[in-house]
C-alpha cells in the first residue's frame, strides 16, 4: 500500500520507485534569486523527529555548492563546490580537501593492513612528498615513522626506533647524516 511506481507497473516494494533507460532522475528546482533547494531526511525515535538536510545553493549557473546540514537548523557539515572544492566544517574550502575544526584530531586515520596509513605525494614529475607510518618493523625494511623525500628519494626520515636520518633512508645512530 502507498507506493508509487514510475516507468514500472509491478516488482517494486519502495514508497518511489523510478525506472528508465535514459538516465532516471528526481528533479527539485528553486527558481528563486536565492536558489537553495533540497530534500529533508527524517526519522522518529517514537516522539523525537531528527532530520538532515542535503541541498544545492546556486549562486549563479552551475557555480553553487552541495551542502550537508545535520540537524536541518545546525551548521552546515559538509560542503561540496563547483570546482570540485571539498570543505568539512568549513563551506568555503581553499583546497580539494580542507577540514577545520576545533576538535583534538581533525584527521584520525586508521591502517589495519602492513602498509602506509597516510601518504601526500607529488607526481608531477618532482617526487616530493610526505609519509607517515606508524608501524613496526625492521629499519631495514624502510619503516619511518616521519618521511620527508625529495625528488632523488632523500631527505628527512625519522624511524619508529626514534633515529633521525638526515640523507639516510636507513639512520644507524640517534642523529644519522649522509
Amino acid at each position: 500500500g502507498g507506493a508509487v511506481g514510475i516507468g514500472i507497473a509491478t516488482g517494486f516494494s519502495a514508497k518511489l520507485h523510478i525506472v528508465d533507460s535514459a538516465f532516471p532522475q528526481v528533479r527539485i528546482e528553486d527558481r528563486s534569486a536565492s536558489g537553495e533547494s533540497g530534500i529533508r531526511f527524517r526519522s522518529y525515535d517514537g516522539s523525537t523527529g531528527l532530520h538532515g538536510d542535503i541541498f544545492v545553493d546556486a549562486t549563479g549557473n552551475e557555480t553553487g555548492r552541495m551542502g550537508f546540514r545535520v540537524p536541518w537548523n545546525g551548521t552546515e557539515k559538509l560542503t561540496i563546490l563547483h570546482d570540485g572544492k571539498v570543505g568539512i566544517g568549513t563551506t568555503a574550502p581553499a583546497s580539494l580537501l580542507h577540514v577545520y575544526g576545533y576538535r583534538d584530531y581533525l584527521l584520525d586515520v586508521h591502517q589495519t593492513s602492513a602498509s602506509w596509513a597516510a601518504r601526500i605525494k607529488n607526481t608531477s614529475g618532482g617526487g616530493y612528498g610526505l609519509s607517515i607510518d606508524t608501524s613496526s618493523g625492521p629499519v631495514a625494511n624502510a619503516v619511518y615513522g616521519l618521511a620527508c623525500y625529495t625528488p632523488a628519494g632523500l631527505g628527512v626520515f625519522v624511524t619508529n626506533q626514534g633515529r633521525l636520518g638526515i640523507g639516510a633512508t636507513a639512520p644507524s645512530s640517534r642523529l644519522h647524516i649522509n
